[in-house]
């Protein structure tokens, strides 16, 4: 079995990525720990902060986005688990 070298490379491309952002400065990645990237003066997320992000993108996608991709209809998902939309 002869092994494609391009899994590879895009694994040692994802930390050369981070490395030319970490020196050269990224306006998205910036803009990516921000609590509001409308509103910079808030300041950066921690790291407790990016892992409730990152729990809230989950639950959103699991109990909202999927069951509307899957079954088309929301609403009854959702008042069968007592979710309410904010």
């Amino acid at each position: 079995m002869e092994l494609k070298p391009y899994p590879l490379l895009f694994l040692l491309f994802i930390p050369a990525w981070f490395g030319y952002t970490y020196c050269h400065g990224s306006s998205y990645l910036e803009k990516l720990f921000y609590v509001n990237p409308y509103n910079p003066e808030l300041g950066q997320v921690n790291l407790l902060g990016m892992i409730a992000r990152v729990g809230e993108s989950i639950w959103l996608m699991v109990v909202k986005v999927f069951p509307q991709i899957f079954f088309g209809v929301v609403v009854l998902y959702l008042i069968l688990l007592g979710v309410t939309h904010e």
